[in-house]
Order: C-alpha cells, then sequence, then structure tokens
C-alpha cells in the first residue's frame, strides 16, 4: 500500500504487479518517471534505493533479518525517528534536481535505512522465524573467509558440529537458501567486485572465487546473474565513465 517500506535483505528477485482480481505484471519502467500527460497520471512512483555490504552480515547481525520485511505506512507513521528520515527524503526528492548532493543522498539514505532496521528490530522482530544460530554462524563464517574453498555439505555440517540433516535444515531456516546455493550466491558477489574493482583477467577471477577454469566460472555466472562476466564489466566500467 501507498507509505509501506518494504527492504529485502538479500536481494530477491520481484515483479511488480498492479493489484485487483485480475492483477497486472508491470515489465517497463520510466526512470526518472515520466510527467503526467493530460488525463495520464502514474500508476504509482516507486522509489527504491539499496546497499551493498562486503561481509556485513557476519559483522553486523544481518544474517539475523528474515529475507524481507515489510514496514507498513501506519507503523512508519507512529515512529518520529522514520517519519522524520522518510519527510527529509521526500524533500529533496519534491526539489527540481533531486539529490544533487551525492554526500547529502548517502547521508539521508544511510539514515533512512537505520531507522528502518531500527523499527524492525523494535516493533516487528518478535513476529519472524529468524533465530540467531551459533552453529550456522561458524559455517557461514568458514565461508565468507574462504569463498575458494571447495565446501561441500558433509564437511560444513562436520565443522558446525551438526548433523548433515540437522545442518541443511538449520541452514535454510537461518539463511533462505542452501548452503550451495549460499556459497554460490557470495561467490558471484566476490566476483563482482572483482569485475568492478580491479583488471584481473577472467581465469584470474575464477580461481579468486572458487572455480577451476574460466569457462566454468562464467556459465555459472551467467546463469546466476542472467549475464556474462565480460558483459557485467563493460556494463560496470560504462556507468564509471558516464558518471564521471
Amino acid at each position: 500500500h501507498a507509505g509501506d517500506i518494504l527492504v529485502m535483505v538479500r536481494g530477491l528477485d520481484y515483479a511488480l504487479a498492479s493489484p485487483g482480481p485480475h492483477p497486472r505484471r508491470h515489465e517497463l519502467m520510466s526512470i526518472p518517471p515520466e510527467e503526467a500527460r493530460g488525463d495520464v497520471v502514474p500508476l504509482a512512483t516507486l522509489v527504491v534505493g539499496g546497499f551493498r555490504f562486503t561481509d556485513a552480515p557476519l559483522d553486523g547481525g544481518l544474517l539475523d533479518l528474515p529475507r524481507f520485511f515489510i514496514i507498513q505506512a501506519r507503523s512508519v507513521e507512529r515512529d518520529s525517528q522514520l517519519t522524520t528520515a522518510v519527510r527529509l527524503i521526500r524533500g529533496e526528492l519534491d526539489r527540481s534536481n533531486p539529490l544533487p548532493d551525492a554526500d547529502l543522498a548517502r547521508l539521508l539514505l544511510e539514515l533512512f535505512f537505520t531507522y528502518a532496521l531500527t523499527h524492525w528490530q523494535e516493533r516487528l522482530a518478535g513476529d519472524s522465524s529468524s533465530v540467531r544460530d551459533a552453529s550456522i554462524y561458524r559455517a557461514l563464517k568458514l565461508m565468507h573467509q574462504d569463498v575458494a574453498q571447495p565446501w561441500s555439505v558433509l564437511t560444513l555440517a562436520r565443522e558446525s558440529g551438526l548433523s548433515r540433516k540437522v545442518f541443511l535444515h538449520r541452514f535454510r531456516r537461518t539463511t533462505g537458501a542452501t548452503p550451495i546455493g549460499y556459497l554460490t550466491r557470495l561467490r558471484m558477489d566476490r566476483a563482482k567486485d572483482l569485475l568492478g574493482t580491479t583488471k584481473k583477467p577472467l581465469r584470474q577471477v575464477a580461481s579468486d572465487v572458487g572455480y577451476a577454469d574460466a569457462f566454468a566460472f562464467s556459465k555459472a555466472f551467467k546463469r546466476i546473474e542472467r549475464r556474462s562476466p565480460r558483459a557485467y564489466r563493460r556494463q560496470v566500467l560504462s556507468s564509471i565513465e558516464q558518471t564521471l
């Protein structure tokens, strides 16, 4: 509903659709949104922002969060700090040249994100099925520390002090993913960092994130990211050049 805040902790895929008895998916969006023309008005204004953390799930407790959560508008209205952050962001977006100051934009978004997490922890966390699990934490820490290691479910379960069956159940309950799925996602995130911030050849990137060769890495990357590593690197470089 209007005013609701949706926080996706682990970068879920999602679709935007109109509500009603016959929902309609929206494949295209205008960024920035087009101005209203005559009697035609926008269906909705969707404000999207994102944060990328390097290993923050282990250091900042984000693994204790569910895969996503919603803060309803009526709940936001009862939170003076979160309401203030939203009001400040709206004020900037209403300007003819929204958020021209990168430092101000970063400050407002960090403020908003912090208050949104605080709101969830104080008011909504009791309804979450997420739990702190020290055994699973040990397995996650091992994967984060060495993504190139050929981790197996059996090895991770043994390191966690759990049986294979119990480990799999508790891992999925804690992270929302299978161990191999989580490791693959972690490797792709590390690979994107390397592709976007270094000039390492694909074979070196592949080796750094645990793949035997560039072909196997490229195949896995394309399956997860829907584009090749080279296409991703070109896109990142192009975005940087446009910003400069």
